[in-house]
């Protein structure tokens, strides 16, 4: 399987239900019999370690699927109906996953995790929530000036 390592397939959100997750026949037949029974998802790019683990269905016609682990993959990331999804191959059983909504704009999370990562939203929060107090104070004050 290492020659689909960086194979990259895109696919819609079209079920209405994010229990499973169809993925291209293609992809299916590159493994030819060696497809995994499960696999891990990480998100693109969030520098977050979290994978997700989620076993691969086959249906009665051999579409391969994401099925259980795909419903808390979807459900984490706010996956809905029309949302464009880019999976990348990066080795055995490994999935990266870019994620675009319905107007084709990439999706970016803020996870727990990422508190340890130096951000600064909080600060960011805290600041802005001290500008609007202070703009408040200056509305008083000019109020008080014009009477």
């Amino acid at each position: 399987m290492a020659g689909l390592e960086g194979f990259e397939f895109f696919e819609i959100v079209i079920e209405k239900s994010c229990s499973r997750q169809r993925l291209p026949d293609k992809f299916g037949k590159m493994l030819a019999g060696r497809e995994p029974h499960k696999v891990k998802l990480q998100e693109a790019g969030s520098g977050c370690r979290r994978l997700w683990d989620v076993l691969v269905v086959f249906d009665g016609e051999g579409h391969m699927y994401l099925g259980p682990g795909w419903e808390q993959f979807a459900r984490a990331h706010e996956l809905q109906l029309g949302h464009f999804l880019v999976f990348r191959y990066n080795n055995d059983a490994m999935f990266t996953v870019k994620m675009f909504d319905n107007t084709m704009c990439r999706m970016y999370y803020q996870h727990d995790d990422d508190a340890s990562n130096g951000s600064s939203s909080g600060d960011d929060e805290e600041q802005s929530g001290q500008e609007e107090e202070q703009s408040g104070d200056d509305e008083e004050q000019s109020g008080e000036e014009e009477e």
